[in-house]
């Protein structure tokens, strides 16, 4: 047959091989390229995650505060039911 050499087979399954190679690396690089701006986006929305941590605790010390404050008014009542 003209046009074909005998070895001409294997340089078809050698491309294919070598294709298939290619578009892989190209599908992993596309899932790492994903991950990484992800990963980026997660830290820098952190921010709105330190602003809640921020809010809970002063809403934890302004329920401490309360809590001493209506203690301290309870034994002062006490104080004063004892005295007479």
């Amino acid at each position: 047959m003209p046009g074909i050499s005998p070895g001409g087979s294997k340089c078809i399954i050698h491309y294919e091989k070598e294709k298939e190679s290619t578009m892989r690396k190209k599908i992993l690089a596309t899932v790492l390229t994903a991950a990484m701006a992800v990963s980026m986006l997660a830290g820098c929305s952190s921010d709105s995650a330190n602003k809640a941590s921020e809010a809970a605790a002063t809403t934890a010390a302004e329920t401490t505060a309360a809590e001493e404050s209506k203690a301290d008014e309870t034994t002062a009542a006490e104080a004063k039911m004892q005295e007479t």
